[in-house]
């Protein structure tokens, strides 16, 4: 192999890793605080992922967290879940418990939340809460998620 041949070999590969570089942000960001939220209606979801990072197509990432929209803050309840891409790489499907804790109001049950996410965009997702005892169900279309853009303290 000659030099000439040798340096552009070398150019391209260098290209190629800058490239693949680029791109690979784009698939593992948010290394922050990450929500996943759906507040138009009672109960309020603010599910805070601490150091979440979105999993890459085909796999699944866990969420190790608490509710911050429940009670408004004033109750803070631990939250666990999985969070998978799919393959196609389009949908990030959502999977939360919120635990019942002793401080909470009454003798509420954990919270069931299953979110299907349009990926990249992580809006207008579609979201179903559920509760066993006291019974409670609903279905909306308000599911978002995203980097909470700056750290949310545990109360």
């Amino acid at each position: 192999m000659t030099l000439a041949n040798r340096a552009a070999a070398l150019a391209i590969s260098f290209a190629l890793a800058v490239a693949i570089a680029t791109l690979l942000p784009a698939t593992t960001a948010h290394a922050r605080d990450f929500c996943f939220n759906s507040s138009s209606f009672s109960p309020a979801i603010l599910v805070v992922a601490k150091d979440f990072k979105t999993p890459r197509r085909g796999k699944c990432r866990p969420i190790v967290g608490w509710d911050a929209g429940f009670y408004g803050f004033a109750v803070t309840r631990p939250a666990s879940g999985t969070a998978c891409l799919n393959t196609a790489g389009d949908t990030l499907h959502v999977g939360v418990t919120i635990h019942a804790t002793d401080s909470d109001l009454g003798t509420d049950d954990d919270l069931q939340v299953h979110m299907k996410l349009p990926y990249p965009a992580l809006s207008v997702g579609s979201v179903f809460i559920r509760q066993t005892t006291p019974y409670f169900a609903s279905f909306r279309a308000d599911g978002t998620a995203g980097d909470c853009g700056y750290t949310i303290a545990i109360p």
